[in-house]
């Protein structure tokens, strides 16, 4: 069966979900090709990625207000890929995909990805489409369901919707084998796309109260990544005093993010809202401790009695007292790190996702 993935032509979540999903298909049952579609250029990684899979794939650049040249483009290249199903991670060209789909009598499957919390009008729109004129609509959570019904109300389908966790390669993340080298400092840190609702920015008020509360602690702040907000959070770093213990990673290639991980001695991770972050789902892997933000598509995963980290206020104060208490009880941290991996083991693998997906292809085929 030939699938095609529509995502995302920048680095994010998005791509991790799509790269997963090829990699757990060990045995090559099924042929799969990527069109990445975005206002940004294709990342490097992810051609790099593309390439040595030998994956069929392609990009296009679409323009912020008239997206309907890349729109052809992409329903051209369907054409003459001809896929036997369609995967739509990205909901904006979704009525380009459905004019294929119908023309040529293939399942397609609409995926929500984008918190409802931080979700912009245009997403909201195509949310909508996808309800409308998608065959099934993945969401990832069983909160995430509840908040789609509500907000589509009449039109909403509930015989189209579907809950599958994402999930991640445990066998790249993992938790380091053997002892560490002696460290000379503790280092946090967080990955993600620098936007507006992402909350980089915040972490750095959170290490100033941090240092405020124990100055001789010698942390470090890493933050993953690139996007629009990056200069911002960089010229806030600079005017900081603790601007020598933030470091900018840049982007780091899909196969290094296991080793970054296994790297920090916890997991942060602030923003306004998720639907379900890949990073907190790589950091259970890796068996990292996580200390995030108490919004809805985290506080839904990190509840009080799954003893798998801490939700917190994004409150700076509160956030660092947090960081510090835990990085000072080891004891904790270990019992955190195993629930962690256990936790990942059980929900979080990509070949339960994978099998999901096929399942779910083949019900509407059938």
């Amino acid at each position: 069966m030939k699938i095609a993935q529509i995502t995302y032509s920048g680095f994010g979540g998005l791509g991790s979900v799509v790269f997963s999903l090829i990699l757990a298909d060990k045995i090559n049952n099924n042929d799969w090709i990527i069109g990445f579609i975005g206002n940004q250029k294709l990342d490097q990684d992810y051609n790099k990625l593309c390439s040595s899979l030998n994956l069929s794939y392609a990009s296009f650049l679409s323009k912020p207000k008239n997206p309907f040249a890349a729109w052809i483009k992409l329903y051209k290249w369907l054409i003459s890929e001809k896929p036997d199903s369609i995967i739509c991670h990205t909901l904006n060209p979704i009525l380009v995909c459905r004019i294929y789909a119908w023309i040529y009598n293939v399942p397609l499957i609409g995926v929500e990805h984008t918190s409802n919390s931080v979700k912009p009008i245009n997403e909201k729109i195509t949310s909508l489409l996808s309800m409308i004129f998608a065959d099934k609509v993945v969401v990832l959570t069983e909160l995430y369901l509840k908040e789609l019904r509500n907000i589509h109300k009449i039109f909403f389908r509930s015989k189209k919707v579907v809950v599958i966790q994402n999930g991640i390669d445990l066998n790249l993340f993992k938790p380091s084998k053997g002892e560490l080298a002696q460290k000379k400092h503790l280092m946090i840190g967080m990955a993600a796309r620098f936007t507006k609702t992402k909350k980089q920015d915040f972490l750095i008020k959170v290490l100033e109260q941090v240092y405020k509360i124990n100055p001789n602690i010698n942390l470090k702040l890493s933050l993953a990544g690139n996007g629009s907000e990056l200069n911002k959070v960089k010229r806030l770093a600079q005017k900081s005093f603790v601007n020598s213990n933030v470091i900018f990673e840049g982007l780091i290639e899909e196969k290094e993010i296991a080793s970054w991980m296994n790297g920090l001695d916890m997991y942060v991770h602030a923003t306004d809202g998720e639907t379900l972050s890949t990073s907190i789902l790589q950091s259970m892997g890796c068996g990292i401790p996580i200390v995030a933000s108490d919004v809805s598509g985290i506080n839904n995963l990190i509840k009080p009695d799954s003893n798998l980290g801490y939700c917190i206020k994004n409150d700076e104060s509160i956030f660092a007292n947090t960081i510090v208490r835990l990085l000072q009880s080891p004891d904790e941290l270990s019992r955190i790190s195993n629930n962690s991996r256990n936790y990942a083991e059980m929900h979080c693998s990509n070949n339960v996702m994978l099998n999901k997906y096929i399942d779910l292809i083949r019900s509407i085929i059938s």
